[in-house]
C-alpha cells in the first residue's frame, strides 16, 4: 500500500472544486444566452400552432414557455451579476426549472390537434431537435442540465410520434433516444476535457508556487551566507588588526632584548658566555621572523598588503641581498655567496625589498638566482 500523502488530497480536492466551479460558471454565461432565444423561439412557435391547439391548453403552455427561462435567467443571473460561478442551490434551481421548461417543450407535439398539417408537425419537431442542440452548447459543462432539459423533450416528442404510428413512429423513437445518447455523451467528453484542463492548470500553478517558494528559500540561503561571508570576513579583518597590534607590542621588547644582546656580546665574555649570548641573538633573531611572517599574514588578511613595485634586475638584487645579509654570514662566521645565471640584466618588475625580507627568513647561506624567461625555472 502507498503510503497516504495529505498534499496529494488537498490538490486533488482543489482540482475538483475548481472544475465543478468551472462546470458552473459555463453553464451561468450559457444560460444568459440561451434563455432570450427560448422566448423568441417560444413565440415564433406560438404564431405557427396557436390555431391547431385548444385555448384551455395553449395559455398554460405558453405561459410555462416563457416564464420557465425568465426564471432560469434570474437563477443564474445573480452570481453572473456578482462574477461568480453559481452555488449548489442555484445550480439545482436551475436544473429543477429547465426540466419544467424541456416538458413544456415536448408536449408540443402532443397538443396540437389532429386538423394540425403534417407541416406544422415537422417544425415543431424541428424547433425540438434544435432546443436540445442548442442545450449541448450552451450547457455542455453540466450533463445534468442537458439530461433535464433536453430528455423530457426529445421523450415526449417520442411518445408522440408512437401515438400517430406505432410502427414508424417506435423508429423514430429510438433515434431520437440515440440522439439524446449521443449530446450526453458529446457533454461528458466536454467534461472532461474541461476537468483535465482546469487539473493541468491547478497542477502549473501548485508548480509555480513550489518554484516561487524554492527561489524565495534560495534568496532566504543567499542572504544569510552573504552575511555570514561578511560576519567572516569582518571577523577575519578584526583578528588581523589583532594580530598586527600585538605584532607590534611584541616587536616593542623583543628589539630591546636583541639590541641588549647585541652589547652584551661587544663585551669581554668567557666562551660559555659567548655561546649563550650568540644562542640567544639567534632564538631573539627567528622570534622577530616569525612575529614578521605573523605581521605579513595580518596585513594580508586585512587587506592591507602593500607592494612596492619597482624596476630591477638580478644584478641589483643580488646587491641588496649582500649588503643586508652579509654582516650577519660574517657574525656567523658564514660565507655568503650569490651566483647569477642567465640575463642578470634583464629589467623586471618587483618588490626587492620583501624579497629581501623573505630571504632574510628562509634563504640559505648559499643562494643560486636563475633570471630566466620561463617563471617555473626562476626561484
Amino acid at each position: 500500500m502507498g503510503q497516504f500523502n495529505p498534499a496529494d488530497d488537498i490538490q486533488t480536492h482543489d482540482t475538483a472544486q475548481r472544475a465543478r466551479q468551472a462546470q458552473y460558471e459555463l453553464v451561468s454565461k450559457g444560460a444568459l444566452r440561451a434563455v432570450p432565444l427560448n422566448i423568441v423561439n417560444a413565440l415564433l412557435l406560438t404564431a405557427i400552432i396557436h390555431p391547431y391547439v385548444a385555448p384551455v391548453v395553449f395559455w398554460p403552455w405558453l405561459a410555462v414557455l416563457c416564464i420557465g427561462p425568465v426564471l432560469r435567467f434570474s437563477a443564474m443571473f445573480r452570481a453572473r451579476k456578482a462574477d461568480r460561478a453559481p452555488n449548489d442551490a442555484e445550480m439545482y434551481l436551475y436544473i429543477a426549472l429547465s426540466g419544467v421548461v424541456g416538458v413544456a417543450w415536448g408536449t408540443t407535439p402532443l397538443i396540437l390537434s389532429n386538423a394540425a398539417p403534417s407541416l406544422v408537425a415537422q417544425i415543431v419537431g424541428l424547433v425540438i431537435a434544435g432546443m436540445a442542440a442548442g442545450a449541448v452548447l450552451t450547457s455542455a459543462g453540466e450533463r445534468r442540465v442537458i439530461l433535464s432539459y433536453a430528455g423530457p423533450a426529445l421523450g415526449l416528442w417520442a411518445v408522440s410520434l408512437i401515438n400517430v404510428d406505432p410502427l414508424i413512429g417506435s423508429f423514430g423513437a429510438m433515434m431520437l433516444l440515440g440522439f439524446l445518447a449521443g449530446i450526453t455523451m458529446l457533454a461528458k467528453t466536454y467534461a472532461e476535457t474541461l476537468k483535465e484542463s482546469v487539473a493541468a492548470t491547478v497542477a502549473l500553478e501548485s508548480a509555480n508556487t513550489k518554484t516561487l517558494e524554492q527561489a524565495a528559500a534560495l534568496a532566504r540561503l543567499a542572504e544569510h551566507n552573504d552575511q555570514a561571508a561578511r560576519k567572516a570576513e569582518e571577523t577575519a579583518r578584526a583578528s588581523a588588526v589583532m594580530l598586527a597590534n600585538m605584532g607590534h607590542e611584541l616587536r616593542s621588547p623583543l628589539n630591546g632584548v636583541l639590541g641588549m644582546a647585541q652589547l652584551l656580546n661587544k663585551t669581554s665574555l668567557t666562551d660559555e658566555q659567548a655561546l649563550m649570548v650568540s644562542g640567544l641573538l639567534e632564538s631573539g633573531e627567528n622570534l622577530e621572523g616569525l612575529i614578521n611572517t605573523v605581521l605579513e599574514v595580518s596585513r594580508i588578511d586585512a587587506g592591507r598588503m602593500e607592494l612596492v613595485v619597482e624596476d630591477l634586475t638580478a644584478s641589483d638584487l643580488a646587491d641588496r641581498l649582500r649588503r643586508e645579509h652579509k654582516p650577519h654570514a660574517l657574525a656567523k662566521k658564514l660565507d655568503l655567496n650569490i651566483e647569477l645565471e642567465g640575463d642578470a640584466e634583464r629589467t623586471l618588475r618587483a618588490d626587492g625589498g620583501a624579497y629581501v625580507q623573505n630571504c632574510d627568513r628562509q634563504c640559505d647561506p648559499l643562494h643560486r638566482f636563475w633570471w630566466r624567461d620561463d617563471p617555473a625555472e626562476r626561484r
